[in-house]
This record gives structure tokens, sequence and C-alpha cells, in this order.
């Protein structure tokens, strides 16, 4: 049994690069772990050393951050008055926010909703939401100011520029109330210096922040005051961008939750999963500097901590891919890899260019005799080669084909497709199957092949069976033969069809119809119509090979075949273009519209049988559906017909003057009439 297959191509590539391969492996493997433990110790100690200069300045900051609460509260005290007027308390607070450039804002809140607040509004790129008032141009700064000591609150807010200069100031309608924020609520619970995780600051733009804040009592232990500052880490994320650690090291300030303070987001799934690892692997080996594993890949870390209040302690993570650390080592290794691959590129690419030559065609070849076995003969594609047996082979399937192509003009697509995919010998005989036999024949052909000499009279009769037999196999029926004038065509075979009496009356009337679009180009160019008699008949047929072992046909033979053809010819008695029988009429469904036109003896066959007009379709081509009142006329029609089938010659013959009345130039009305006006 065969378990996998290759292309002779792929088979070629596949060994020589096997053996290339490996023999390379080999080599630069043999070299990998004999520097490791120490550029390993060498690494660590780097990244430990990188990681304490991160430490000392974030702490330094962290510091120098933690006095801003007390000096926004020595400034309240000389000048205790939150009015707008009170310039020196102003200028003092903006002072403090431009000599501070990682300080977003400073505020100081009261126990009954009074506050302060000073904020630099050049960090964020749109108006903070605590900004009420219209912006002036060339505002850096802004003041609110909520007085709720009067009896009626005073809410201000004002702009200043770079300079500190006063640029507008507008009464605002603030609903901001400092006892609600994180920073007031949580320096009110500790009591004492308190520092806010990463939150949402009351603005658009900036969520990567936090505050500090420091309560202020009296000598009895009463709430006097809370003074927090805002920090925008932009202090501390440029300095940390700036510090080298290796080429794809980083540095993390992170919360005592594992939280990621900086640098400022977002983070992809890559960097969070290193972070977690590196927490998890420094709580496991409890030292400041360790090594982990991430999907077998190494990294280097340092951790450092410090504490920003009693509750509060943050991280220096410093983490680096040992990778970065090996760059010596890993350019021999990856110079060593670039010559193997560059010998193995030369080496595959002349392989590529020896099983090219011979796969190339050989697809080509078989591409070609899968076409062929569809019967898609229109390729005239040649392989050309150096190879002698390829040529030869490309030859035998030229010749194949063009024999093929003459073979598909005389027998139907679909049959030869099957005769091709059958696994054994094609025999005589047939099976008994249920089909439409549609009979096709024009109207006094030889008078007109009298009239036009060969050379005319072979393009217009091609012109014309290209428009039948295109529709024909457009709806699913086969050619069966061509005899002279006329066509004979069977929906069924030799594939089955669940619908094959809808097709061949689908195939009748868009036949008619495309015939008169060919006769007015006809009778533009002043030449003679081909009027076409068509005929339908279903049932049961004989359908296989018949002839002899020397010479077969694939055809059918059956009464059911004969009588398509005389009905064909009944169009001539009653001046109709299609005429089908009763089988096809209830095969093909209620959409068709017919009309009941006779019960009439078939030549050649015992009994009588009920014969229809075909006239149109609904729901279906808008060119072969009914005209209007169509429906009605066949309805009336009909039940005139069945009315004489009955014996009520009287009453059908009132019926059909009224139908002649309306219909004068319907001749089997008039001959209904005439036989009629004879009894």
């Amino acid at each position: 049994m065969t378990f996998w297959k290759l292309k002779l191509r792929s088979l070629l590539l596949l060994v020589f690069l096997f053996t290339m391969i490996l023999s390379s492996a080999l080599i630069i493997g043999s070299s990998y772990e004999k520097y490791s433990s120490f550029i390993k110790k060498f690494s660590l100690s780097t990244i430990d050393r990188t990681g304490y200069r991160i430490y000392e300045r974030v702490a330094c900051l962290v510091k120098e951050i933690e006095d801003v609460p007390f000096v926004g509260e020595l400034l309240y005290e000389s000048n205790p008055n939150i009015d707008v007027h009170n310039a020196r308390l102003i200028s003092s607070y903006l002072l403090t926010l431009k000599e501070h450039p990682s300080l977003f804002g400073l505020y100081i809140g009261f126990p009954n909703g009074t506050y302060l607040m000073a904020l630099d509004i050049t960090f964020s790129e749109s108006t903070p939401q605590s900004v009420n008032a219209p912006t002036p141009k060339g505002a850096n700064y802004a003041v609110t100011l909520v007085n709720r000591e009067t009896a009626k609150p005073i809410e201000f807010q004002a702009f200043y520029n770079q300079d500190l200069e006063l640029l507008s100031v507008h009464e605002i309608d603030s609903k901001f109330d400092p006892r609600n924020r994180p920073w007031y609520e949580g320096a009110e619970k500790v009591k004492g210096l308190y520092w806010t995780d990463l939150y949402k600051f009351y603005f658009v733009d900036i969520v990567n922040g936090i505050s500090v804040a420091v309560p202020f009592y009296d000598a009895s232990g009463r709430l006097l005051s809370i003074v927090g500052a805002d920090l925008t880490f932009n202090l501390f994320e440029k300095f940390l961008s700036q510090q080298t650690i290796s080429k794809n090291g980083k540095a993390f300030v992170l919360d005592d939750k594992g939280d990621i303070l900086l640098p400022s987001g977002p983070f992809d799934d890559a960097e969070k999963k290193v972070v977690s690892h590196a927490l998890a692997a420094f709580k496991k080996n409890q030292a400041d500097n360790f090594s982990f594993d991430i999907d077998g890949d190494t990294y280097l870390a340092s951790v450092h901590e410090f504490a920003t209040s009693y509750d509060k302690h943050w991280n220096i993570l410093t983490v680096a891919p040992l990778s970065d650390f090996f760059h010596e080592f890993l350019v021999a290794r990856r110079n060593a890899v670039i010559l193997s691959l560059i010998v193995l590129a030369i080496a595959s690419l002349f392989i590529v260019i020896l099983s090219f030559n011979i796969s190339k065609p050989i697809v080509k070849i078989a591409n070609e005799i899968d076409r062929i076995a569809r019967l898609e003969l229109d390729s005239e594609e040649r392989v050309s080669s150096h190879i002698t047996e390829i040529r030869l082979i490309d030859d035998s399937v030229a010749h194949m084909r063009n024999a093929l192509r003459s073979f598909a003009h005389y027998v139907p697509k679909r049959l030869a497709i099957q005769l091709m995919h059958k696994s054994h010998t094609i025999a005589l005989g047939g099976e008994k199957k249920t089909l439409s036999i549609f009979f096709t024949d024009i109207e006094n052909f030889t008078a007109i092949a009298e009239t036009l000499p060969i050379e005319k009279l072979s393009p217009l009769l091609t012109e014309y069976f290209e428009i039948l037999t295109k529709i024909i196999l457009d709806c699913g029926g086969t050619i069966d033969k061509f005899i002279g004038d006329s066509i004979m065509s069977i929906w069924g075979a030799p594939d089955d069809l669940p619908d094959f009496a809808a097709k061949a009356c689908t195939a009748a009337l868009l036949g008619q119809q495309g015939l008169k679009v060919l006769h007015a180009k006809w009778k533009k160019e002043g030449l003679p119509i081909f009027e076409t008699r068509m005929g339908i008949k279903t049932g049961t047929v004989i359908v296989g090979n018949f002839g002899t072992t020397e010479r077969m046909n694939y055809s059918v033979i059956g009464d059911t075949v004969n009588t398509a053809s005389r009905l064909q010819a009944l169009n001539k008695t009653y001046h109709t273009e299609i005429i089908i029988g009763e089988e096809t009429k209830v095969n093909a469904g209620p959409q068709f519209v017919t009309r009941f036109l006779d019960v009439v003896e078939i030549r050649g066959k015992k009994g009588t049988a009920r014969v229809y007009e075909l006239l149109a379709k609904t729901g279906g081509e808008r060119e072969i559906a009914p005209k209007p009142g169509l429906v009605e006329f066949c309805a009336a029609f009909s039940k005139a017909v069945e009315t004489l089938e009955k014996g009520k010659s009287a009453e059908a013959k009132k019926q059909f003057k009224a139908l002649h009345e309306e219909y004068p130039d319907d001749y089997p009305t008039q001959l209904y009439l005439e036989r009629l006006s004879k009894k």
C-alpha cells in the first residue's frame, strides 16, 4: 500500500536538501555549548547593573514628587484664601507645575468640597473634561477654583500662558467634587502619604497616570485639607527609553499588583507574557537577578523593589533575551549558516533546473491528457523538451487530441466523456428508460433548396443548426442525429435528468424564439426563412448502443421515437409550431402554457392520442413568457375541444365562434368551425 506520494521534482530536492541540512547542522551544533555559562553570568551582571541604575533614578523622582504635596500645603498656608483674585497662591501653584515637568496637576481639596486645581493642559491632545470654559489661544495652564465657604458656591476657571500671564477668567458650572476622587479618598483613609494605583484622570486622553496625596490635620486631629499631585510619567518614560539594555531588552516599572506602570501601552501578548513569567520566576527564586524560559527561549532578568508608601511597592523589572548577549557567538554561527546556505542554494539551483527540465513538460503533458479526458479539445499546447522520450509522448498526445476532436463532432459530448471514463469495452445493447424525444423539421425545405445554390444554402443551414444546437445543449439535451434538415435530440440520456420533459419544452420554446430573431435578420438581407415544426413525446424507449461489433451508434428506439416524429409532422395540419404529447404535458408541469389541440390517430399506431400545442412558459425566461390573454385563450380553446369531445356539438360550435370573433387569425379555431359546419 502507498502511504505517501511525491512529485519527481520534490523527491530530487528532498533527498538533496536533507543530506546538506543534516551535515550543516552537525557542524554548527558541535560548538554551541562551549561558552554558554560564561556569557550567561556576564549577561546577568549587565542586566542587574542597568536595573539598579534605573531603580536609583526612579527612586529619586518618586522622592521629589512626594515632596510636592507638602509644598502645596505650605503655599496655601502662606496665602489661605481660595479666590480667583489670590494671584500669589495661583502663581505659586503654576510655578510649581512649571518647575516639575512630570506633573500634570497640583490641587488642594477641603472637607467641604472647596478646592483649587492647577493643570498643565499642554499634556492633553484634547481639552480636559475638567476644563469647561472656552480655551483661549496660547493657553498652557488652566486653574479651576471652587469656593464653597460662601453662601452661594463661587466657581471660576482661569487660563494662563507659558509666562504665567492671565489670559481669561470665566465663571463655570462645574460638578467636580475632589472628595470623590481616588487620591482624596485614599489619603483620608490611610491618614498619611498615599499613592494611588494607575487610574483614569478626570480628562480625555491621559489615562496612564497616578496621583500622590497627603492629608493635613490641626492639633486636635481634625482634617484640614488634602493636597495632591497628578503624575504623568513622561519624564520616567523618557528616561526608560534612553536606557540601553540590549537589542531586545526592556525595562518596566510595575506596581504592587504586577501591572505595568511604565512604559505606557498598549502592550502585545508577547510583552505581557514576558512580564508575567518574570514575576513568577522572581517569586520562585527570591533573587534579584535570575533567568527563566518561555517557549524554549531563555530570558535574563533583574528586579529591584522599593516602597512608595507603607502599603505600596513598586518593582523595577529589567529583562532581555539571552540571545542578545550571544551576539559574537551568534554572528559566527550565523556566518556558518549563511555559508552553508549559499552552498546549499547553489547546489539546489542545479537540482531545481534539472528537475524542472524533467518535471515541467511531464506536468504539462499530464494536464493536457486530463483536458482531453474531459473532451476540452480547444488547446493547441505543445511541450518543448530536450529529452527525446518527452518529445515522443507529446507527439502522441497531439495526435490523440486531433483524432478525438474529429470524433467529438460525430458523438454527443456527454456520451463521449462517459465512453472515455468507462473501465471496460463498450458492448452492444441498451436499457429501458423514460425520456423525452424532440424532433424538428423545416417546412418546405426541398422547395427552398431548389431555389438557392448550394454555396448559399449551406451557410444558412449551418447558422440555423448552430442556434438550435446551442439551445438544446444549454437546456441539457443530447443531439442524437441530424437527419437532412431535421434534428433528433433526447432528454434524460446518457445523463439522468429529473426534469427532462420541462427542459425539452423549454428548449423548444427558446428555439422558436431564437429562430424568430434569425428570421428577422434574414428578411433584412433578402433571404428565405426556415419555418420550423417541432414535436416532443415522452415515453419509455430503449437507449444504448445499436449496430454491429464493427460499427455501432448510440441512439434510442421505440414507439415513442416514431410518435415524436409524427407529432412534429402534425404541425402541418394545425398550422402550429410545437406539438407535444399528453405524457410530456404532465411531466413538464403546470408552468407551461398549452392548449388541448385534438384527439388524433397517429399514423402507424393503433388507437388515438391527445395532443397539445406548447405556447409559453410562466415563471421562467422572459422571452418565452405568455403574452396578455394567452392563458385565458388556451383555457377557453381547450374547454371547447373537450365539449366537442363529449358530443355536445352545438355548444362547442358556439364556443369556437366566440373564440373566432376574438381571435380571427387562429387556424385551429377555423379548422374546428369547418368541421362543425359539415355536421
